[in-house]
C-alpha cells in the first residue's frame, strides 16, 4: 500500500511539473509574441527574456566568474555606443561625479586635457602647468594607449578619464606614443588638480592674450576677471587663444559672447523634430576693440561656437589651423539611481546659418601648427609663438 501510494504521488508530481512547464512555456511564448508586435521599441517582454536567458547562460558555461555590476553596466553602455556616436555615453555614479567635478576645474588626477579622435584613438590635448602628468614628461600631443598595463582602445573616453582618476597619492601607468612614434610608460602621482579655465597677460603694448582651455562652469567668471585687469592695463586689441580647446558647456561659450558680440543670435540648435532653439546676446556689452582668434585642428565644440560666431559677426581675424568639425550638441541626463547618459540630442548652426560638422571653421589667415608639441609644453615661449606674433602684427595695424 505504501509502494502504491507513493507510484501515485510520484505520478501526480510528474503531470503537475508538466502542467507547470507547458504554462510557462504558453506563457513566453504569449510575452515574445506580445515583445515582436512592439517592434517599435527594443526594450520588450521578449527582450528581457532574451537578456535573462544570455545571462544564465554566461553563468552557467563562462569559464570564470562574472561581476554582476560589470555585466549590468556593459549593457547599458552596449545601449548607447550601438547608437554609432562617440559622443554618446552612460555613466555610472562615479563616472557621473568624474564628469561634473572636471566642469567646475576642480578633481584627483594627473592634469591632462584629452580628446577621442575620429579614428578612435585618445590624445593627450592640454598638460596643465605644475601638475603631475607634466612633471612625469608627458607632453601635449602624445597618444594614451594603455592605462595600468592594459589596453584601452575599446573604452569610451569616460572610462579612460575615470582610471586615469582615482585615491589622492595613488600612482596610475599610462603608456603612451609620442609625436616621433616612440612609445613610453610612465607612472604618474594623482593629485588634486585645480584647473583656471582662463590666462591672461599683456603681449605687448596695448595688445592683451586670453587663452580659454576649455569652456567650463567658472570660466565667465575668470573671463571678466581677465579681461578687467587686460583693461586697466590699457588693452586696445585681444588675442583669444582657443587653440586645443576641447569644447564644453554651451551655455558658458555664449555666456561669454554675450560680452562680445553686437545684439542678435549667437548659436542656434536644431534637434531631430526641427525644434528651433536661438541663442542670444543682447548687445549690451558688445566688444569695442580689435580681435583675434587663434585656432586649431584640435580646437572643438563650444571653441567653435566661439570662433565661428566672432567670425559671422565680423568681430575678429581667425588664425591658425581649421577647426575640428564637431557641429553637435549633448545633453546629460542623470538617472534616478545615480547613473547618468549624454546623448546627442541636435545639431548646431553658426548664426550665418551654416554647420560646421565634420568640415570645421577655416581661418581668415591659415597657418601651419608650428608649437606640434603644445602650448604648455616647456619649451613654449609666447613671444616666440609664430601665430601670436602674426595675431599681435594684425591688431597692431588695426589699432594704429
Amino acid at each position: 500500500m505504501d509502494n502504491m501510494f507513493e507510484k501515485k504521488n510520484q505520478r501526480g508530481s510528474f503531470l503537475k511539473g508538466i502542467l507547470a512547464g507547458v504554462l510557462a512555456t504558453i506563457l513566453i511564448l504569449c510575452l515574445v509574441i506580445w515583445g515582436l508586435g512592439s517592434r517599435g521599441t527594443a526594450v520588450n517582454p521578449a527582450s528581457y527574456i532574451k537578456l535573462a536567458a544570455l545571462e544564465k547562460m554566461i553563468n552557467r558555461y563562462y569559464y570564470q566568474d562574472v561581476d554582476r555590476a560589470a555585466l549590468e553596466k556593459g549593457m547599458y553602455r552596449g545601449i548607447m555606443e550601438s547608437m554609432g556616436d562617440p559622443y554618446t555615453e552612460y555613466y555610472t555614479e562615479k563616472e557621473y561625479k568624474d564628469l561634473m567635478s572636471s566642469l567646475t576645474g576642480s578633481f584627483v588626477g594627473i592634469g591632462v586635457g584629452m580628446i577621442k579622435t575620429e579614428g578612435g584613438e585618445i590624445k593627450l590635448l592640454t598638460v596643465y602647468d605644475n601638475s603631475p602628468a607634466k612633471e612625469a614628461g608627458i607632453v601635449a600631443g602624445d597618444i594614451l594607449e594603455q592605462v595600468d598595463g592594459q589596453d584601452i582602445s575599446d573604452l569610451s573616453l569616460e572610462e579612460i578619464v575615470a582610471r586615469c582618476r582615482g585615491r589622492e597619492g595613488s600612482r596610475v601607468d599610462l603608456t603612451l606614443r609620442g609625436a616621433d612614434g616612440s612609445q613610453k610608460t610612465l607612472s604618474v602621482e594623482r593629485r588634486q588638480i585645480e584647473i583656471p579655465t582662463v590666462s591672461h597677460r599683456m603681449i605687448t603694448d596695448g595688445i592683451g592674450y586670453i587663452r580659454i582651455s576649455q569652456f567650463g562652469e567658472n570660466t565667465l567668471k575668470e573671463y571678466l576677471a581677465a579681461m578687467d585687469d587686460l583693461k586697466r592695463q590699457g588693452m586696445k586689441g585681444v588675442v583669444y587663444d582657443v587653440r586645443n580647446n576641447p569644447g564644453g558647456m554651451v551655455t558658458s561659450v555664449t555666456d561669454i559672447l554675450n560680452h562680445i558680440l553686437p545684439k542678435g543670435i549667437s548659436v542656434y540648435i536644431i534637434d531631430k523634430r526641427g525644434k528651433r532653439t536661438d541663442y542670444r546676446a543682447d548687445g549690451r556689452d558688445e566688444l569695442h576693440m580689435p580681435a583675434a582668434v587663434l585656432t586649431s585642428k584640435n580646437s572643438a565644440s563650444a571653441a567653435e561656437i566661439f570662433a565661428g560666431a566672432i567670425r559671422d559677426y565680423h568681430k575678429g581675424t581667425l588664425i591658425g589651423q581649421t577647426t575640428f568639425g564637431k557641429g553637435i550638441v549633448q545633453q546629460t541626463m542623470q538617472l534616478i539611481d545615480g547613473s547618468a547618459i549624454k546623448i546627442t540630442t541636435s545639431s548646431y548652426y553658426t548664426p550665418s546659418g551654416e554647420s560646421i560638422h565634420k568640415k570645421g571653421i577655416s581661418p581668415d589667415i591659415p597657418m601651419e601648427d608650428t608649437h606640434k608639441e603644445g602650448i604648455d609644453a616647456d619649451s613654449y615661449d609666447i613671444l616666440k609663438d609664430n601665430e601670436v606674433t602674426r595675431a599681435v602684427e594684425t591688431l597692431q595695424k588695426e589699432t594704429k
